[in-house]
């Protein structure tokens, strides 16, 4: 049985989640591992802010811009996927199911709303 992602519509087989599984796991429902991923960097405050930028904080802090999804290609993200394949031994997901092409081309995407990915919902 296969579904789609509920974020990008990429189709992805659902399993049975594994309570040891600390930071991804199955669900029978939910957002293919690219987009998990895409979740899991948004959530750790430096990675998103390089990425993203920040925005201005009063008078004295100006925004930064970020540098765009594509630096993940760079020695930052090359850096950053090193991290990743350390955390990826605490999921159910191995580092071969993540495409980081179609992370960094689906960075923009939204993420329905009411349905956002919680921890736990791949």
């Amino acid at each position: 049985m296969t579904i789609p992602c509920l974020r990008c519509g990429r189709v992805c087989r659902p399993g049975t989640p594994d309570p040891k599984a600390r930071a991804i796991r199955q669900a029978s429902a939910g957002f293919c591992p690219n987009c998990m991923i895409t979740k899991f960097l948004l959530s750790i405050e430096p990675i998103r802010n390089l990425i993203e930028g920040t925005p201005a904080r009063g008078d004295l802090v100006k925004a930064r811009p970020g540098r765009g999804p594509e630096i993940l290609f760079g020695p930052e993200g090359v850096a950053a996927k090193k991290q990743i394949a350390v955390v990826l031994t605490h999921t159910q997901m191995r580092e071969g199911e993540i495409d980081w092409i179609e992370v960094v081309g689906n960075w923009g995407l939204p993420w329905p709303k009411g349905r956002e990915p919680k921890p736990g919902n791949f």
